[in-house]
C-alpha cells in the first residue's frame, strides 16, 4: 500500500517544471497539476506563426487561415490584409503586437458576423499592443468571432 503522504513526481520528460505532471495519491492516480495540463494542451496545439510585413496590402492564403497565428511585429505602419473567400473550417488569429493597426478585410462575398453589417465590410483595430481577434468560418462565406480583445471598428 502507497502511504497517503508519499508525493512522487512524475515526468512527461526530463525533469523540469514545465514537464511535472502531478502528485502520485494514495489509490496510486496521479494528482494532475494545472500547469501540466495547460502545457500539454500548447504542446498539442503548436500552430504556425505568421508576420506581416510593411506593404500596403497583403493578402492571407486560405492555407494561411488553417489554425495561423498573424501579428504585425515587424511592421513599422498600418497594414491591410485581405482575406480569402471563407470556407468552414478556416481559422486565424490575428495580434497588434506592434502599435499600428490592422485592417481585415474580408472577401468581396464575405461577411465578418456580428461585428459588420454587410457582405464585403471590414474591421479595423485600434493600434494598442495586445489587441487581438480570431476568426472562424462555421458557415462557408462567414466568419465568426470567436473571440477579441481591444477595439475593433467597422469601416
Amino acid at each position: 500500500m502507497i502511504n497517503s503522504t508519499y508525493k512522487k513526481p512524475f515526468f512527461t520528460s526530463a525533469p523540469s517544471s514545465e514537464a511535472y505532471l502531478g502528485d502520485l495519491k494514495s489509490d496510486g492516480t496521479v494528482a494532475l497539476t494545472a500547469n501540466w495540463l495547460g502545457n500539454a494542451y500548447q504542446m498539442s496545439r503548436l500552430v504556425p506563426v505568421l508576420a506581416l510585413t510593411d506593404g500596403a496590402t497583403q493578402a492571407i492564403t486560405a492555407a494561411q487561415c488553417q489554425n495561423y497565428v498573424i501579428h504585425n511585429g515587424s511592421c513599422a505602419q498600418a497594414i491591410e490584409m485581405d482575406l480569402p473567400a471563407a470556407t468552414i473550417g478556416m481559422q486565424i488569429t490575428v495580434f497588434v503586437s506592434a502599435a499600428y493597426t490592422i485592417k481585415l478585410d474580408p472577401y468581396s462575398t464575405n461577411q465578418i458576423m456580428v461585428y459588420t453589417g454587410t457582405a464585403g465590410d471590414y474591421l479595423i483595430s485600434d493600434a494598442v499592443v495586445g489587441t487581438a481577434i480570431s476568426l472562424v468560418c462555421l458557415i462557408a462565406n462567414k466568419w465568426h468571432v470567436a473571440g477579441a480583445t481591444g477595439s475593433w471598428t467597422e469601416e
